[in-house]
């Protein structure tokens, strides 16, 4: 692995569940130590390497999409159940999204569950204009 690749995974590793003050002391702490080694020039690479990492977390996150908050609430139960069927310990990424009328959506990279009133009054639909 190269330097910036294992210094981005070893920041990324300790701002992990940290606050913001917290993580602006690591990195300050961190570029003091890029500095005293000089591989301060070696910023820029950490920083897209760290990007990187970040983005590849987020192709695993988990999308729970509803209609309203009020409604996340109310389907908060389907998520916890149907979370047996996602692979690791994915982050859960809440989008209130008013065009699917009510229900829920949960979507991860593999799986898609759609629990929306606007694919069940669209399949509704369908049957009666077919």
């Amino acid at each position: 692995m190269e330097l910036e690749k294992k210094y981005a995974q070893a920041l990324a590793d300790l701002a992990k569940n940290k606050s913001s003050d917290e993580i602006s002391v690591i990195f300050l702490n961190f570029i003091s130590l890029l500095k005293k080694r000089g591989h301060y020039s070696l910023l820029p690479k950490i920083l897209k390497s760290l990007e990187n990492i970040k983005q590849k977390k987020d192709l695993n996150a988990v999308e729970f999409i509803v209609s309203s908050a009020k409604q996340e609430d109310k389907f908060k139960p389907k998520l916890v159940e149907f979370k047996k069927y996602f692979s690791g310990e994915e982050k859960v990424k809440t989008k209130i999204d008013e065009t699917i009328v009510g229900g829920f959506i949960i979507k991860s990279k593999n799986i898609i569950i759609d629990g929306s009133y606007k694919k069940a009054l669209m399949s509704l639909y369908n049957k009666f204009t077919s």
